[in-house]
């Protein structure tokens, strides 16, 4: 049933805030289009419907970058903190405060 709504008529429900649907997830959203407009829509198409809509990008969520971290072998929490200490001793040696009280 998506032959009878344009592209624009979706993103503007998605913008209307009287339509429960609006400003919600891209799940939600389409469950509300089925539900009370009875426009089944492809999640996939829909996504590229609604990537055209500056504001629909501004709630997506960016991608989490994994960053690759260093593995360190500790027994115990007190060793831990101590590694930490350790490496901001050199610090308070070039500046004139210190991050160590």
């Amino acid at each position: 049933m998506t032959g009878q709504y344009r592209d624009s008529d979706i993103q503007a429900l998605w913008r209307d805030p009287k339509f429960s649907g609006s400003f919600s997830g891209l799940s939600n959203f389409r469950n509300a289009l089925h539900v009370q407009k009875d426009i089944d829509i492809p999640r996939a198409k829909l996504l590229q419907i609604m990537r055209d809509d500056e504001d629909f990008l501004l709630e997506t969520k960016v991608p989490r970058k994994n960053i690759p971290r260093r593995k360190m072998t500790v027994h115990g929490v007190g060793i831990l903190w101590q590694a930490d200490l350790a490496e901001m001793f050199e610090f308070k040696k070039k500046k004139s405060f210190s991050f160590v009280h």
